[in-house]
């Protein structure tokens, strides 16, 4: 037994000098600044239920570009707008990390490309999305703004049945987004109310829940155990979700003009290299599939912050009486008939304002989508080595001191100069869903969607905060996931005028 013993005591001491010797190597081939870390386990502060808080705190003491480990893997922490924007500019560092909660996203039809790395394919599928959705705006001008209104004049409906009493508007906004990215990803005929929809936010909602501990579960797959139940239900959902799609695709009549996405992604196909296609292995159809990363990016994002704005309006009544003042004084300056619309914009600088707060505040993808360095690469003279894990802390960079006064207050007067000018250049500073290479291609689209469909709210509705779904005060307290989500709550909403 002694001897037993001795044995295994001599292959346990050897084992952890290996994981010590390994970890002691990358700490002198890499000069980042960062925490000491337990062998094995990483940093603890990937456990914690905020770890975007508890980065940020981090940042403070070590600075705007560290290194902490979770498990035995390098993960590089960008905590400031000018390191996010360095780091992300470079193509070296524009790839992604083979983890669960990436892999789980992927499909295997071609045109998939946000959760991929920066292959000649993915940078062909990115620059053909970008191209189609210029021409589809360039074409059909008024499109985002008919479809946003349409769905807020549905919304409206469904809220007016509900005046007397308060609700929980989670899944309506959900489905309002869901019929406008919908149509414009996949035509008009797309059956925006099918089952499956239910099914999606269902599916992504169980999804964030599942992601609050796995940040540690992506450098140590054996943590996924624990929730294995929850992410095949996701797979298979996410199966369901992609075969509908797929027939979407198949059966889409393409029109004489560009009307949606899929018109425009035709179109780019046959007008492309056909030699550049077929070498990267794509075709019309697999091309035309690029717009369920469009659909996905755009029904989730927005959704979750039409939600911060339902509450931050409420929580903040003088906020949302400032608003509705300056939108029934576009009468006073320019036509306006009764319906805001893209052209009143420019003519609303505190609801820019507090769309531009909105984002900041939120942060609602606190961590961004991480990236990974595809080859070795160098960072103000640090080494980043090829695969590590590039992270950038959304939330610390959107709270940052050097950009931001008091940026733990909600003030979308930061945002007006003294002249009552908007502030451009601060509002830069905002990064509301990613910088560099791999900027969400639908920035543009979720900004007017949610600018058309918050002023119509405010216009239309007195939203009246009436308490969380659960109890309690943590009133601005997010639900924590792969995304930051406001706590469940209740509003009431009255009309603001008789017509």
């Amino acid at each position: 037994m002694d001897t037993l013993a001795g044995c295994f005591l001599v292959l346990l001491t050897a084992i952890l000098l290996v994981i010590i010797g390994k970890s002691l190597h990358h700490r002198v081939a890499k000069t980042f600044p960062g925490p000491w870390s337990w062998p094995i386990i990483g940093h603890p502060v990937v456990f914690a239920k905020n770890v975007h808080v508890k980065l940020g705190r981090l940042a403070d003491h070590y600075g705007d570009l560290f290194q902490i480990y979770v498990g035995q893997e390098p993960v590089v922490v960008l905590s400031s707008f000018e390191a996010a924007r360095q780091a992300f500019s470079k193509l070296e560092l524009s790839g992604r990390p083979s983890i669960p909660s990436l892999a789980i996203f992927r499909n295997e039809v071609k045109g998939e490309f946000a959760f991929r790395s920066f292959s000649d394919r993915c940078i062909f599928i990115r620059k053909a999305v970008i191209r189609s959705l210029g021409r589809l705006f360039r074409e059909e001008k008024d499109q985002i703004e008919n479809l946003a209104l349409a769905a807020h004049n549905s919304l409206k409906q469904q809220l007016l049945e509900d005046e007397a009493r308060t609700t929980d508007p989670d899944v309506l906004i959900h489905k309002a987004v869901i019929s406008i990215v919908g149509p414009l990803s996949f035509g008009s005929q797309l059956n925006c109310k099918d089952p499956v929809f239910d099914q999606m936010l269902s599916s992504g909602q169980n999804f964030n829940k599942v992601m609050k501990f796995n940040f540690m579960a992506n450098y140590c797959p054996f943590l996924t155990l624990f929730s294995r139940k929850d992410l095949e239900l996701f797979r298979e959902n996410g199966a369901k979700t992609n075969k509908f799609f797929y027939e979407a695709i198949r059966n889409h009549r393409r029109n004489d003009t560009v009307q949606d996405l899929q018109d425009a992604l035709e179109l780019e196909a046959e007008q492309c290299d056909q030699e550049e296609l077929r070498r990267l292995g794509m075709d019309t159809f697999s091309l035309k599939h690029s717009a369920t990363n469009v659909f996905g990016a755009g029904v989730f994002t927005t959704a979750e912050h039409y939600l911060w704005a339902l509450r931050l309006l409420s929580v903040f009544p003088e906020t949302q009486e400032k608003m509705s003042a300056e939108i029934t004084n576009l009468e006073n300056v320019t036509h306006f008939d009764g319906v805001v619309t893209l052209e009143h914009r420019k003519h609303l600088i505190y609801t820019k304002a507090f769309l531009e707060e909105l984002f900041r505040f939120s942060s609602a993808l606190p961590l961004g989508i991480p990236h990974s360095a595809m080859k070795s690469s160098k960072l103000r003279g640090y080494d980043i080595p090829k695969g590590c894990t590039v992270v950038a802390n959304l939330w610390k960079i959107n709270r940052d001191a050097n950009h931001f006064d008091e940026p733990e207050e909600f003030m979308p007067e930061r945002f007006i100069r003294e002249d009552r000018s908007f502030n451009d250049d601060l509002a830069k500073k905002v990064v509301a869903f990613s910088v560099g290479k791999r900027k969400c291609i639908g920035e543009s689209v979720a900004r007017d969607e949610l600018f058309l469909l918050i002023t119509n709210l405010v216009n239309t509705f007195n939203v009246r905060f009436a308490g969380l779904v659960q109890g309690g005060r943590d009133f601005l307290q997010p639900t924590v996931g792969f995304s930051l989500k406001p706590i469940p709550a209740l509003y009431s909403f009255s009309l603001r005028r008789s017509s």
